[in-house]
């Protein structure tokens, strides 16, 4: 997904290695962990576990079932998201939109299916679709789309 993830594969035994990150902030997608860039810095990458990335404000699609139509989108928010625009084979376009600190917007258009939001590393989130609140759980939270919503959240 081009300038969304940033992958720093490990090649070698040991417990770190050096991961340069681009310019703006970035999250690492398996522990919330923040590093601005650019620069060089030092990350843990034992020989299990590959240092992944995503640029904060970065929506990643995901199929989290190959037979089902449903989508499921991980958004990863972070204390400085970018404006991410992303549009997929099918003609689904995903847009998100930070407003006020701590507010965005994301919308989703293209064909009628269901859809899953997933927000990580967030202390609080709230999620409106247009007038409606929708209820995040563990997993998320489901609409169907195409929508727009309203986003708040807190790190």
């Amino acid at each position: 997904y081009g300038p969304a993830l940033l992958a720093a594969p490990v090649s070698s035994w040991g417990k770190q290695r050096q991961v340069w990150f681009p310019p703006g902030e970035w999250i690492d997608i398996a522990t919330g962990d923040s590093f601005t860039g650019p620069r060089v810095t030092r990350v843990p990458a034992p020989i299990e576990k590959l240092p992944l990335y995503a640029r904060s404000g970065a929506v990643i699609p995901l199929a989290l079932d190959p037979r089902a139509d449903d989508l499921a989108l991980l958004l990863v928010i972070g204390d400085d998201p970018r404006q991410t625009s992303l549009q997929l084979l099918d003609g689904t376009a995903l847009t998100f939109t930070p407003l006020a600190a701590g507010e965005g917007r994301l919308q989703v258009t293209g064909p009628a299916r269901r859809c899953r939001l997933q927000i990580p590393f967030m202390r609080s989130v709230a999620a409106r679709l247009e007038a409606t609140e929708l209820p995040l759980q563990e997993d998320g939270a489901a609409f169907a789309g195409p929508a727009t919503i309203a986003l708040g959240w807190t790190r």
